[in-house]
């Protein structure tokens, strides 16, 4: 397998983990978002009720959450909407000021710790990769310098010097 399908195994991994978390949180508020939706939406709900005949306990008690409960939800609506859009423009602040080695640290350290084995392939198949292409660089540099008369002489010198030098031990 070459490097772009190890990438691919760790991103689709990566996006799993991602989807699953929200999935779970999802599972979890999923009671609470409803009930959030009908406090929204009791005006609607409660004109509904009204024209469908249903009993009127129930249409007035849409009718009263409508009145009572839904304009402090909608201005906490707005309230949080702007916390959260303050919010992601000072994340896109400071993330723009990094430098571009803080921003693929970050990157790379998210995805190590969402697939560990994935990233661990890919880096075993990245220094795989430069190895041989280093190796069959620097193999080809030596062969061409060895080829070259200037390379068979430099060779040559330093053997001769290698075989001139006294040795302390003799």
């Amino acid at each position: 397998m070459g490097i772009f399908s190890k990438l691919f195994a760790a991103l689709k991994k990566i996006i799993t983990k991602i989807v699953s978390f929200v999935g779970r949180i999802l599972k979890k508020i999923w009671p609470v978002l409803l009930i959030i939706g009908a406090v929204f939406f009791a005006p609607s709900i409660a004109g509904w009720l009204t024209t469908s005949g249903a009993p009127s306990w129930l249409s007035g008690f849409f009718d009263v959450i409508g009145t009572t409960i839904t304009p402090g939800l909608q201005s906490l609506g707005a309230w949080a909407l702007s916390a959260g859009s303050s919010l992601f423009s000072g994340a896109g602040a400071v993330w723009s000021s990094l430098s571009l080695g803080t921003k693929a640290s970050l990157v790379l350290g998210a995805a190590t710790l969402l697939a560990p084995e994935e990233m661990a392939d890919l880096a075993t198949e990245i220094g795989t990769t430069i190895g041989d292409v280093v190796g069959a660089g620097a193999g080809a540099i030596a062969s061409g310098f060895a080829s070259s008369p200037f390379g068979m002489l430099a060779i040559g010198a330093v053997l001769l010097f290698l075989l001139s030098r006294s040795s302390s031990n003799e």
